[in-house]
């Protein structure tokens, strides 16, 4: 008689009572793993780690099947995130303040020339001239005389003296100190140049159609001069027209020659308007040689023109003066 060996057990279904066992176990204890994840994910807790959660297999005699359970992660947080850098601009390095130059004062005793003045080298006409002040011009006052009649000034390095005629002082006069005259000039013995034969005018058609010169004289006696000495004149001219003259040269001229001093003329509209009369004083020099020297008026191209021509473009409206310069 044959033994045979009982077979296990098995459900209606086929399947081994064993393994439906373990499957019902496994799938207790992964729900219940399951919800105590999801109840600590919306807890909050971020301080869980993540567990991984093996169970161990049941003995079965069909087989154990293992299924691992893992927790979700919890969500990290987040660093806090630093304020962004900002430029800082440096204050602008201190700077050496340089000090304003002291204020500069002005002279305060000053000489405003009123006239046409002459410069003389003492207190009296008797004194030779040294130069001219033109009017509207100033000069600084040194001293005066004891009578304040004429005022000292510094006249190009030495001692001039201007008369209080054709001058105001702007300040104090007894404050300023009071100057001896110089020594009055001795009269020196000169050759009696011969007589000079007058030039009577020229262009007596532009005389007669207005302009008239009314005097023209040298302001020394003296007929004879040095090299490029100054030879100081003075003369007055008036329109007696009706209409405006131009010109570009007003002054002295050497009759015939190319020689002239434009004491007006220089502007680019100088002109005499109709009964306009003009007084003046001014100096010329002149190379050696022998000069006649009257009033003239010009109107030939420019200044320059005027004074390098010997007659073309001059009206004459003087008498001559002639003199001697070696």
């Amino acid at each position: 008689m044959t033994q045979t060996n009982p077979s296990p057990s098995r459900s209606s279904g086929g399947i081994p009572v064993g393994a439906v066992i373990g499957i019902a176990v496994l799938a207790l204890v992964g729900g219940a793993m399951l919800t105590y994840a999801l109840l600590s994910a919306f807890s909050g807790n971020n301080d869980v780690q993540p567990t991984t959660v093996v169970q161990n297999p049941l003995p079965t005699s069909g087989g154990v099947v293992v299924i691992p359970t893992a927790t979700g992660a919890p969500p990290t947080q987040e660093a806090p995130t630093a304020p962004p850098a900002t430029d800082t601009v440096a204050a602008p390095a201190p700077t050496d303040t340089v000090a304003a130059p002291p204020p500069t004062t002005a002279p305060t005793n000053l000489l405003n020339i009123l006239q046409p003045a002459n410069v003389r080298s003492g207190p009296g006409i008797n004194y030779p001239p040294i130069g001219g002040l033109q009017p509207g011009t100033t000069a600084e006052a040194i001293g005066r005389d004891a009578s304040a009649q004429w005022y000292v000034v510094s006249y190009f390095g030495q001692q001039g003296w201007v008369s209080n005629q054709v001058a105001q002082f702007s300040g104090d006069t007894n404050a300023l100190p009071v100057v001896a005259a110089p020594p009055t000039p001795r009269p020196t013995a000169t050759a009696v140049p011969p007589t000079a034969t007058a030039v009577p005018p020229t262009n007596t058609q532009a005389v007669s159609g207005g302009l008239q010169g009314n005097s023209f004289a040298l302001e020394s006696s003296a007929r004879e001069y040095g090299v490029n000495q100054d030879i100081w004149f003075k003369f007055t001219i008036t329109n007696t027209g009706t209409t405006a003259f131009p010109y570009k040269c007003l002054g002295a001229k050497a009759v015939g020659v190319s020689f002239a001093q434009c004491s007006w003329g220089n502007g680019p509209n100088d002109q005499l308007g109709p009964g306009q009369s003009l007084t003046w004083n001014d100096h010329i020099n002149l190379p050696a040689g022998t000069y006649n020297l009257a009033l003239g008026i010009c109107n030939l191209g420019d200044t320059a023109s005027c004074r390098n021509s010997a007659s073309s473009g001059w009206i004459i409206l003087s008498a001559s003066i002639q003199v001697t310069v070696k």
